[in-house]
């Protein structure tokens, strides 16, 4: 059963996604490689949430940089300074790993209000 924030994060995540697909005039091509790419982030997710777990920060930091092509390249604002804020916690307070774990969870929860018609190939 969704709640009513549910429903909302649901529709911040369809417009965050419609805006993006607005800059390129809904271009199919372009739906397709921002599908894969956004499956590709979110398994970059936790492939840093664990190598973050094992205080692997130059790993980490290279994870981070990888990450950050997509978004960059793309415009997709919200995801570009997720990224960046957990870059920042990392160079800043790599011995505060909460603050790295918050910021990976924020960037996270970005993902997690896409509609899942974004990650799926049958769209």
């Amino acid at each position: 059963m969704k709640t009513d924030n549910q429903g909302s994060d649901h529709q911040k995540g369809e417009e965050m996604v419609s805006r993006w697909l607005a800059k390129y005039n809904q271009n199919i091509g372009l739906e397709n490689i921002l599908r894969e790419s956004l499956k590709a982030l979110a398994k970059e997710i936790e492939w840093l949430r664990k190598t973050v777990g094992q205080h692997q920060y130059d790993v980490a930091m290279k994870i981070v940089n990888e990450m950050k092509i997509f978004p960059a390249g793309f415009s997709l604002t919200e995801l570009y300074e997720g990224i960046n804020r957990i870059e920042l916690a990392i160079q800043l307070n790599p011995e505060n790993q909460q603050i790295i774990e918050d910021e990976i969870s924020a960037l996270k929860s970005i993902l997690d209000i896409i509609p899942a018609r974004f990650f799926s190939n049958d769209s």
